[in-house]
Protein backbone atom coordinates (compact mmCIF):
# COMPACT_ATOMS: atom_id res chain seq x y z
CA UNK A 1 0.00 0.00 0.00
CA UNK A 2 1.32 3.23 -0.93
CA UNK A 3 1.59 5.10 2.31
CA UNK A 4 1.49 9.06 0.90
CA UNK A 5 2.76 10.32 -2.75
CA UNK A 6 6.02 11.13 -4.05
CA UNK A 7 4.56 14.78 -4.15
CA UNK A 8 4.38 14.92 -0.49
CA UNK A 9 7.88 13.70 0.05
CA UNK A 10 8.84 16.94 -2.21
CA UNK A 11 6.86 19.01 0.03
CA UNK A 12 8.14 18.33 2.97
CA UNK A 13 11.85 18.36 1.76
CA UNK A 14 10.92 22.07 0.51
CA UNK A 15 9.50 23.34 3.63
CA UNK A 16 12.41 21.75 5.54
CA UNK A 17 14.43 23.55 3.17
CA UNK A 18 12.90 27.07 3.88
CA UNK A 19 12.56 26.50 7.70
CA UNK A 20 16.60 25.38 7.70
CA UNK A 21 17.51 28.69 6.53
CA UNK A 22 15.04 30.54 9.08
CA UNK A 23 16.93 28.74 11.77
CA UNK A 24 19.76 30.45 10.47
CA UNK A 25 18.71 33.40 10.35
CA UNK A 26 17.40 33.73 13.31
CA UNK A 27 20.70 32.91 14.93
CA UNK A 28 22.77 35.37 12.85
CA UNK A 29 20.83 38.41 12.82
CA UNK A 30 20.90 38.88 16.78
CA UNK A 31 24.50 37.73 16.22
CA UNK A 32 24.68 40.43 13.89
CA UNK A 33 23.05 42.77 16.07
CA UNK A 34 25.60 42.01 18.98
CA UNK A 35 28.38 42.81 16.95
CA UNK A 36 26.96 46.34 15.77
CA UNK A 37 25.87 47.10 19.38
CA UNK A 38 28.80 49.26 20.37
CA UNK A 39 29.93 50.97 16.29
CA UNK A 40 29.06 54.54 15.51
CA UNK A 41 27.38 55.47 12.93
CA UNK A 42 30.63 56.43 11.28
CA UNK A 43 32.35 53.38 12.19
CA UNK A 44 32.59 50.44 9.57
CA UNK A 45 31.49 46.71 9.82
CA UNK A 46 34.57 44.82 10.64
CA UNK A 47 33.76 42.16 8.51
CA UNK A 48 32.41 41.43 4.72
CA UNK A 49 29.22 39.91 3.40
CA UNK A 50 29.37 36.58 1.64
CA UNK A 51 27.86 38.65 -1.48
CA UNK A 52 27.35 42.13 -0.97
CA UNK A 53 30.55 43.51 -0.65
CA UNK A 54 30.91 45.25 -3.55
CA UNK A 55 30.51 48.37 -2.06
CA UNK A 56 30.22 49.24 1.76
CA UNK A 57 27.03 49.47 3.29
CA UNK A 58 26.16 52.36 5.82
CA UNK A 59 26.23 50.46 9.68
CA UNK A 60 23.15 52.31 10.40
CA UNK A 61 21.47 51.10 7.50
CA UNK A 62 22.30 47.28 8.28
CA UNK A 63 21.34 47.78 11.89
CA UNK A 64 17.88 49.39 10.61
CA UNK A 65 17.33 46.49 8.31
CA UNK A 66 18.03 43.99 11.10
CA UNK A 67 15.03 45.37 13.16
CA UNK A 68 12.13 44.52 11.46
CA UNK A 69 14.26 40.70 10.10
CA UNK A 70 11.10 38.56 11.93
CA UNK A 71 8.45 40.33 9.95
CA UNK A 72 10.53 39.74 6.21
CA UNK A 73 11.29 36.25 7.49
CA UNK A 74 7.75 36.17 7.93
CA UNK A 75 6.27 36.66 4.81
CA UNK A 76 8.60 34.88 2.79
CA UNK A 77 8.75 31.75 4.57
CA UNK A 78 4.64 32.38 3.99
CA UNK A 79 4.75 33.28 0.15
CA UNK A 80 7.27 30.12 -0.02
CA UNK A 81 5.38 27.34 1.91
CA UNK A 82 2.26 28.06 0.06
CA UNK A 83 3.80 28.30 -3.69
CA UNK A 84 5.29 24.57 -2.68
CA UNK A 85 1.41 23.61 -1.52
CA UNK A 86 -0.25 25.02 -4.92
CA UNK A 87 2.53 23.20 -6.76
CA UNK A 88 2.38 20.06 -4.16
CA UNK A 89 -1.45 19.82 -5.16
CA UNK A 90 -1.02 19.51 -8.84
CA UNK A 91 2.09 17.48 -8.56
CA UNK A 92 -0.34 14.74 -6.89
CA UNK A 93 -3.25 15.17 -9.84
CA UNK A 94 -0.31 14.19 -12.11
CA UNK A 95 0.65 10.98 -9.67
CA UNK A 96 -2.56 10.01 -9.83
CA UNK A 97 -3.08 10.14 -13.65
CA UNK A 98 0.38 8.67 -13.94
CA UNK A 99 -0.32 5.91 -11.55
CA UNK A 100 -3.49 4.69 -13.35
CA UNK A 101 -2.36 5.45 -16.93
CA UNK A 102 -3.95 8.22 -18.95
CA UNK A 103 -4.86 6.06 -22.16
CA UNK A 104 -6.39 3.31 -19.26
CA UNK A 105 -8.64 6.14 -17.67
CA UNK A 106 -9.93 7.23 -21.05
CA UNK A 107 -10.80 4.09 -22.47
CA UNK A 108 -13.14 3.27 -19.62
CA UNK A 109 -15.10 6.10 -20.77
CA UNK A 110 -14.77 6.07 -24.58
CA UNK A 111 -17.65 4.93 -26.66
CA UNK A 112 -15.54 3.00 -28.55
CA UNK A 113 -16.31 -0.16 -25.94
CA UNK A 114 -20.06 0.21 -27.37
CA UNK A 115 -19.13 0.00 -31.07
CA UNK A 116 -17.50 -3.00 -30.42
CA UNK A 117 -20.17 -4.91 -28.56
CA UNK A 118 -22.90 -3.45 -30.47
CA UNK A 119 -25.55 -6.16 -32.00
CA UNK A 120 -28.93 -6.74 -33.06
CA UNK A 121 -30.10 -7.32 -29.76
CA UNK A 122 -28.21 -4.65 -27.80
CA UNK A 123 -28.83 -2.20 -30.37
CA UNK A 124 -32.88 -2.67 -29.99
CA UNK A 125 -32.39 -2.60 -26.50
CA UNK A 126 -30.55 0.82 -26.41
CA UNK A 127 -33.52 2.12 -29.32
CA UNK A 128 -36.05 1.01 -26.67
CA UNK A 129 -34.36 3.42 -23.93
CA UNK A 130 -33.87 5.95 -26.38
CA UNK A 131 -37.94 6.52 -26.81
CA UNK A 132 -39.51 9.56 -24.91
CA UNK A 133 -40.63 7.27 -21.72
CA UNK A 134 -44.44 6.59 -20.99
CA UNK A 135 -45.51 5.15 -17.57
CA UNK A 136 -46.65 1.80 -18.61
CA UNK A 137 -43.64 0.51 -20.18
CA UNK A 138 -41.40 1.55 -17.24
CA UNK A 139 -40.71 -1.88 -16.40
CA UNK A 140 -39.89 -2.68 -19.81
CA UNK A 141 -37.59 0.08 -19.65
CA UNK A 142 -35.98 -1.68 -16.59
CA UNK A 143 -35.66 -5.00 -18.35
CA UNK A 144 -33.73 -3.01 -21.43
CA UNK A 145 -31.83 -1.16 -19.07
CA UNK A 146 -30.45 -4.57 -16.86
CA UNK A 147 -29.87 -6.27 -19.96
CA UNK A 148 -27.56 -3.27 -21.90
CA UNK A 149 -25.75 -3.67 -17.99
CA UNK A 150 -25.21 -6.72 -18.52
CA UNK A 151 -23.47 -6.98 -21.74
CA UNK A 152 -20.87 -4.11 -20.35
CA UNK A 153 -22.56 -1.12 -22.39
CA UNK A 154 -21.76 1.98 -21.06
CA UNK A 155 -24.55 4.30 -20.38
CA UNK A 156 -24.20 8.15 -21.08
CA UNK A 157 -23.82 9.34 -17.44
CA UNK A 158 -20.32 7.37 -18.05
CA UNK A 159 -19.87 8.64 -21.00
CA UNK A 160 -20.06 12.36 -20.25
CA UNK A 161 -18.02 11.40 -17.22
CA UNK A 162 -15.00 11.77 -19.83
CA UNK A 163 -15.62 15.28 -20.13
CA UNK A 164 -14.52 15.83 -15.91
CA UNK A 165 -11.74 13.30 -16.96
CA UNK A 166 -10.67 14.72 -20.20
CA UNK A 167 -10.61 18.28 -17.97
CA UNK A 168 -8.65 16.46 -14.76
CA UNK A 169 -6.32 15.56 -17.15
CA UNK A 170 -5.32 18.44 -18.53
CA UNK A 171 -5.53 20.35 -15.32
CA UNK A 172 -1.96 18.52 -15.18
CA UNK A 173 -0.45 19.36 -18.59
CA UNK A 174 2.20 21.40 -18.79
CA UNK A 175 2.48 25.17 -17.61
CA UNK A 176 -1.60 24.85 -16.54
CA UNK A 177 -1.46 26.00 -13.05
CA UNK A 178 -4.26 25.05 -10.96
CA UNK A 179 -5.52 28.60 -8.64
CA UNK A 180 -5.24 28.37 -5.44
CA UNK A 181 -8.94 29.20 -4.76
CA UNK A 182 -9.86 26.11 -6.59
CA UNK A 183 -7.87 23.74 -4.74
CA UNK A 184 -10.59 22.77 -1.88
CA UNK A 185 -13.31 22.20 -4.69
CA UNK A 186 -11.35 19.98 -6.75
CA UNK A 187 -10.10 18.08 -3.52
CA UNK A 188 -13.47 17.47 -2.68
CA UNK A 189 -14.60 16.19 -6.36
CA UNK A 190 -11.59 14.79 -7.62
CA UNK A 191 -10.00 12.98 -4.35
CA UNK A 192 -13.91 12.84 -3.30
CA UNK A 193 -12.62 14.17 0.49
CA UNK A 194 -14.91 15.38 2.33
CA UNK A 195 -13.76 19.05 4.12
CA UNK A 196 -14.69 20.98 6.80
CA UNK A 197 -16.20 24.33 5.65
CA UNK A 198 -14.61 25.86 9.15
CA UNK A 199 -11.44 24.15 10.40
CA UNK A 200 -10.17 23.59 6.56
CA UNK A 201 -12.29 24.76 3.83
CA UNK A 202 -12.39 28.60 5.68
CA UNK A 203 -8.54 28.26 7.00
CA UNK A 204 -7.34 27.43 4.06
CA UNK A 205 -9.24 30.34 2.00
CA UNK A 206 -8.24 33.06 5.14
CA UNK A 207 -4.17 31.65 4.59
CA UNK A 208 -4.74 32.65 0.62
CA UNK A 209 -6.23 35.93 1.73
CA UNK A 210 -2.93 36.65 3.72
CA UNK A 211 -0.45 34.46 0.72
CA UNK A 212 -2.23 37.52 -1.88
CA UNK A 213 -1.85 40.27 0.56
CA UNK A 214 1.47 39.73 1.02
CA UNK A 215 2.36 39.31 -2.96
CA UNK A 216 0.34 42.41 -3.30
CA UNK A 217 2.49 44.90 -0.89
CA UNK A 218 -0.54 44.96 1.44
CA UNK A 219 -0.27 42.75 4.38
CA UNK A 220 0.45 44.92 7.53
CA UNK A 221 3.16 44.39 10.04
CA UNK A 222 0.56 42.65 12.41
CA UNK A 223 -1.37 40.46 9.48
CA UNK A 224 2.26 37.97 9.75
CA UNK A 225 4.53 36.33 12.29
CA UNK A 226 6.89 33.52 12.76
CA UNK A 227 4.38 31.68 14.66
CA UNK A 228 1.68 32.07 12.00
CA UNK A 229 3.90 31.21 9.22
CA UNK A 230 4.83 27.85 10.94
CA UNK A 231 1.22 27.15 11.35
CA UNK A 232 0.34 28.03 8.12
CA UNK A 233 3.02 25.76 6.74
CA UNK A 234 1.97 22.94 9.53
CA UNK A 235 -1.91 23.38 8.50
CA UNK A 236 -0.70 22.81 4.94
CA UNK A 237 0.55 19.34 5.03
Amino acid sequence: MISHTKAFVILKEEAQKVFDFAIVVTYAVPALKYALKGLNPEDEIPYKPDYFDSRPVATEKVKHNARNYKSLLSRYIFLSTFSFFEAYFQDVLKEIVSFHEEKKLLSKVSIDHNNSIMNGDINKYKRKLQEYPTPKNRDRYLSYGKRLSETGYRFPSTLLSGFGLRHLIELTKGDNNIRAFDIPRLTEEILQLDLDQKKEVDIFHGFRNTRNKIAHGRASAASISLRKAIAANNNNR
